[in-house]
């Protein structure tokens, strides 16, 4: 698994943004790590890349060792409650 920066390394980055219907200048605050693509997006950069660039390389670990897509399918704690 690669990241899209590692992909990217050695290819046109404003080619690749035009092949997934987005603005260079879009493509690079996704590199840089100021913003996050949308699940949509991550799907079609895994298939433009052929999958050498999948889903999955966007999951960011935590503090705890686990993933914000781990975060993300736990139920949120209730209003009040002691973690």
């Amino acid at each position: 698994m690669q990241t899209l920066n590692q992909y990217l390394k050695h290819r046109r980055k404003s080619d690749f943004a035009k092949k997934i219907g987005i603005r260079a200048d879009v493509l690079s605050q996704y590199l840089s790590g100021y913003r996050r693509p949308g699940f949509d997006l991550m799907v079609r950069i895994e298939a433009e890349t052929g999958g050498e660039v999948p889903v999955g390389s966007w999951a960011v670990a935590t503090s705890h060792g686990d993933t914000l897509a781990d975060r993300q399918d736990q139920a949120p704690l209730a209003q009040g409650a002691a973690e």
